[in-house]
């Protein structure tokens, strides 16, 4: 009896033995799997110093943008079913004439996003191009002098030595380059439309960073009507609102007034995804009257399929008798003629500038 419980002590203790080597050789052979796995995740800080440099050039067709922009952040992807990351680099280009970066071999997608006013740890959840696609910005935090930017460039690291990327903005531009009154026969023939502001209502706060379409609203600002509430959250709440110095009358006025915004092309109205509009509020008379504007849903606007990205819609407007009492009723056509014009950001030379 003594013997076989011995017996049973030494297998148990062979047994403990095996199990404890085979524990090991999984345990290193899990830390051979996942090393490279963490060697990748560390070169992505500074991809500089690692694999194949790549010069990238930023070309932008809005003037004065790029030199003024106030960081990148370049991603490098595999150019392959899971699109994973390779390489991540936030720089601030400012003065500076070129900034390289790097990648491992082979095809890849380069992702460049100017003014993104995130940190960098903002980024670190982006481990796939897809993750990033799905990526949304917030009109709150935009400037017009120095918006949000980005492109995309398709190259195989290894035989390509450099790249150029259209850097396109996010948002649009709503521009107003003349504005009068024409009340002829009316009974308030020659009084003028005083105390007015331009603003615009039902914006779009939120949209995809790389979007080129469908963009339905994803948060509604000065929803219906001016809220002082909403243009509080905004770091350029001149974005969206504008006052006239003199009043509007026969003579025709030149305001250049510019309002920006995120693209807002939804095919119908609803409740929860409106058109925005462009409101002229002004008094006759002592009495204050709306002319809200469906922005881009006029008969005869080339398009007519609302706001776009990186779009410029520059508006000449006569208001031609009193408007509603609610600045969310769209005006009449009997209010008011609109011309409508449909144009790049700018139409002047492009900035070109190599990173």
């Amino acid at each position: 009896m003594g013997n076989t419980v011995k017996n049973m002590s030494k297998d148990r203790k062979l047994h403990l033995l095996l199990s404890l080597t085979f524990c090991r050789i999984l345990t290193a052979n899990a830390l051979l799997i996942f090393l490279p796995v963490f060697l990748h995740s560390c070169r992505t800080e500074d991809p500089a110093m690692h694999g194949i440099p790549v010069t990238i050039k930023l070309e932008s067709k809005v003037p004065g943008l790029l030199p003024e922009c106030e960081s990148l952040d370049i991603f490098i992807f595999n150019d392959d079913r899971l699109k994973r990351l390779d390489s991540y680099q936030r720089t601030a280009p400012s003065g500076l004439e070129k900034i390289t970066t790097a990648s491992r071999e082979g095809k890849k997608i380069i992702a460049v996003i100017a003014n993104s006013r995130l940190e960098r740890e903002g980024w670190s959840w982006v481990n796939s191009l897809d993750a990033l696609l799905s990526t949304a910005a917030g009109l709150q935090k935009e400037n017009p002098e120095k918006p949000l930017m980005c492109g995309l460039a398709y190259i195989d690291m290894g035989t390509d030595a450099d790249c150029t990327i259209n850097m396109q903005p996010l948002l649009s531009e709503i521009h107003i380059r003349s504005i009068r009154c024409d009340f002829s026969g009316r009974p308030y023939s020659g009084e003028q439309l005083e105390n007015v502001r331009i603003y615009l209502t039902n914006v779009n706060a939120g949209a995809l960073i790389f979007g080129q379409s469908g963009f339905m609203p994803q948060q509604i600002v000065n929803a219906g009507r001016l809220s002082e509430n909403d243009l509080a959250a905004f770091s350029h709440p001149e974005m969206l609102i504008k006052r006239m110095e003199s009043p509007v009358g026969n003579e025709t006025a030149i305001p250049e007034i510019s309002l920006y915004c995120y693209p807002n092309d939804c095919n119908e109205e609803s409740a929860g995804s409106p058109f925005t509009r462009l409101v002229i509020e002004g008094e006759i008379s002592g009495h204050r009257y709306y002319y809200p504007i469906d922005i881009n849903r006029e008969e005869g606007t080339s398009g007519g399929a609302g706001i776009g990205r990186n779009s410029r819609y520059v508006y000449d407007i006569t208001i031609t008798r009193t408007g509603t009492g609610d600045p969310d009723i769209t005006a009449d056509p009997e209010m008011m003629m609109l011309h409508c014009s449909i144009l790049p950001w700018t139409e002047a030379g492009k900035d070109e500038i190599s990173f």
